[in-house]
C-alpha cells in the first residue's frame, strides 16, 4: 500500500494518506486489511489506488523480493475499535 498511496517506499515528511496494512489467514486464504486516513472527499480515490495496486497481482519490494497473489475480492468495512484507535495514532504521528 505504501507504493500505491505514497508513490515511493520511503519518503520525507508525513504521508498524504497515513495507512497501515495487516495480513492474516482465514481458512488458508490471506486477508489483507488496510487502515487509512483521508478527508472524506478523497476516500474513493484512496480506495481506487488500493484496489488498483492489489489488482496488479505482483510487486517487487524495496528488498528486491517479488511477491505474487491473486485478488479475489475487495470491499470497504467500518473500522473496529482497535482500527479506529490506530487511525487516530496514524494522524497524530
Amino acid at each position: 500500500m505504501t507504493l500505491a498511496l505514497c508513490g515511493v517506499w520511503d519518503h520525507d515528511g508525513r504521508c498524504r494518506w497515513p495507512h497501515h496494512s495487516g495480513l492474516h489467514l482465514v481458512r488458508a486464504t490471506a486477508v489483507l486489511r488496510t487502515v487509512f486516513v483521508s478527508v472524506p472527499v478523497e476516500e474513493q480515490l484512496v480506495r481506487a489506488r488500493i484496489d488498483a495496486q492489489l489488482g496488479i497481482g505482483t510487486l517487487t519490494g524495496p528488498d528486491g523480493r517479488t511477491s505474487s497473489w491473486r485478488l479475489r475480492d475487495t470491499r470497504a468495512a467500518d473500522p473496529d475499535p482497535d482500527e479506529a484507535a490506530l487511525g487516530v495514532r496514524l494522524v497524530s504521528g
